[in-house]
């Protein structure tokens, strides 16, 4: 399960580039200190995945309780049919969406956060920003979310965000250390690379829905049920 969490991150990092990819520019230039700007890149990166295994944990709490009312079966299939609908609505629907005044609000708090950390050189502070960067309303990772929502277990589900943050670092590493022609490129192919890689979790849930079988309606998953009907 976790190496389909990694895939996912791996191929939705095509997506991540295109969106927080500008957004390493903030982060402080490479000056005297070599070792120290590598290592603050790393940092970075390494605020994002520890964002993301956070919100895994608790997306997980909410889902391990949800498993006795709703199959995992119900909701893996709600869900991957939920992103194609998604990209099936008309544009003027999407930015309604975009630009509700909850979002916005969140947005401009999170963005906030980021003046504050704007080209600091401070090792904590780089750190910091990739945990601020996990927190920006991002469509893949809430259909990454999706799918440790339908995990067993809170912790469970938090590894499953962290395999799917690991899968991003190998192209938003590079990314972040400057390498100007990989984000110039994924940027160009930006609008045909989003319906792909949501399209790809998508048809993994729905895949992963109808191996589902369903024995207990209040049955938690990986347990028997609390009552058996015997024949007398």
């Amino acid at each position: 399960m976790f190496y389909a969490a990694f895939l996912i991150g791996l191929m939705g990092s095509l997506h991540c580039v295109g969106m927080c990819g500008p957004l390493t520019l903030m982060l402080a230039p490479k000056g005297s200190s070599s070792f120290r700007y590598y290592f603050g890149r790393v940092l970075y990166n390494s605020g994002r995945v520890f964002t993301y295994t956070l919100l895994g944990f608790t997306v997980g709490f909410f889902g391990e309780s949800a498993s006795f009312f709703v199959s995992q079966k119900t909701l893996s299939l709600t869900l991957g049919f939920a992103i194609i609908l998604y990209f099936l609505l008309p544009e003027k629907i999407k930015n309604k969406l975009a630009n509700l005044k909850i979002a916005n609000s969140y947005l401009t708090k999170v963005k906030g956060f980021f003046g504050f950390l704007f080209g600091s050189n401070k090792l904590l502070s780089q750190f910091s920003f990739g945990l601020v960067n996990g927190l920006l309303p991002c469509g893949l990772i809430y259909a990454a979310l999706s799918g440790a929502f339908l995990m067993t277990n809170w912790y469970d589900a938090g590894l499953y965000m962290a395999a799917f943050g690991l899968g991003t670092i190998p192209l938003m590493l590079p990314v972040s250390l400057g390498f100007s022609s990989l984000r110039l490129f994924i940027s160009k192919n930006f609008k045909n690379l989003i319906p792909a890689t949501y399209l790809v979790v998508a048809v993994w849930l729905i895949w992963k829905g109808f191996g589902f079988d369903i024995k207990n309606l209040y049955t938690a998953p990986n347990e028997k049920p609390a009552v058996e009907c015997k024949m007398q």
